[in-house]
């Protein structure tokens, strides 16, 4: 139990969460819109000020200077800028357009962050990112894959409940509807552990199961349960593109 424990912290320093997979790249994707069109790379210029380390406070305390504010860390797609930093770095995008600037507020990033879109508003950057700033085929790939690997186990561990198959099958089905977004939400708006939110989810889906099994068989079916979406699910988001 210690090793797997272990094991554990280790995936959780590099990756999502459990029912996310891993982000080895600390690459944003930046999309800027005008009355619902996205905006053309040629029509606009980008800066990003990025607060590097505690050094010095660059967010709130800038400098005349604009040695802080750099494209270095911007490489151009097709359609929009991919931003290359550490995704434990706070930054300030800042967007030349029409002759005007706009900017936004204070953007906190975290592993979960892909893609970040912006409104052009009257004097400054609107938020309008994905709710899991993710794409959605994304999450909707990682929740079914979380709910697959969580299935099979609790038909393979159908007789430690007091229900059917259908009945099992049902109930999991329902308690990830309600625990993955929830999880994704949290982790992708708040500065939460990451491990903390993992425990908090397998101790609320074990008193959801014990209703229908012991407390130490809802416990120990919950643990391994989301320990393999974690395990599965970080491997096969290797695979599956997050933007």
């Amino acid at each position: 139990m210690k090793h797997i424990f272990y094991i554990v912290l280790l995936f959780c320093t590099g990756f999502i969460y459990a029912d996310a997979g891993p982000k080895f790249k600390d690459e944003v994707q930046l999309y800027f819109y005008e009355n619902g069109k996205m905006l053309p790379l040629n029509n606009y210029k980008l800066f990003v000020l990025e607060e590097v380390g505690n050094i010095y406070d660059t967010i709130n305390k800038r400098r005349t200077t604009a040695d802080y504010w750099t494209v270095t860390t911007l490489q151009e797609g097709e359609y929009n800028y991919y931003l290359n930093v550490k995704k434990s770095n706070p930054i300030i995008i800042k967007l030349l357009y029409k002759n005007n600037i706009y900017e936004s507020n204070v953007i906190n990033l975290n592993a979960s962050k892909d893609v970040i879109s912006f409104n052009v508003g009257v004097d400054r950057l609107e938020d309008i990112s994905p709710l899991f700033y993710t794409s959605w085929a994304f999450y909707f790939a990682m929740f079914a894959i979380t709910l697959f690997i969580e299935v099979a186990i609790g038909i393979l561990c159908r007789k430690w409940f007091k229900l059917s198959k259908v009945q099992l099958v049902l109930l999991i089905s329902l308690i990830n509807i309600v625990s993955h977004p929830l999880l994704w939400y949290v982790h992708s708006h708040y500065d939460v552990n990451l491990l903390l939110l993992e425990i908090l989810v397998v101790c609320a889906e074990a008193l959801a199961f014990s209703r229908f099994t012991t407390i130490k068989l809802a416990f120990v079916f919950s643990f391994v349960a989301n320990l393999l979406s974690f395990l599965i699910g970080g491997i096969c988001s290797l695979f599956i593109d997050g933007t």
